[in-house]
């Protein structure tokens, strides 16, 4: 992909009129490494979060209101 591409980020990537119907997590990086001649993208389905340690005080709030 080009680096002006950004349609990668959408929800639905590439579809900016389509509903999504998972929670997509869009990987993005430099090919070659530290320049912007193209990217490399990859995607993964969210699924859930489940923290190792201690939630930090900046997002307790906002992790209470999900429930988790």
């Amino acid at each position: 992909m080009q680096p002006t591409t950004v349609g990668v980020l959408l929800p639905v990537p590439q579809r900016p009129d389509t509903t999504p119907i998972d929670r997509l997590m869009t990987i993005t990086t430099c090919n070659p490494p530290f320049h912007a001649g193209e990217r490399l993208i990859a995607y993964t389905v969210f699924h859930d979060f489940a923290p190792t340690q201690q939630v930090p005080s900046e997002i307790a709030a906002a992790v209470a209101a999900n429930g988790r």
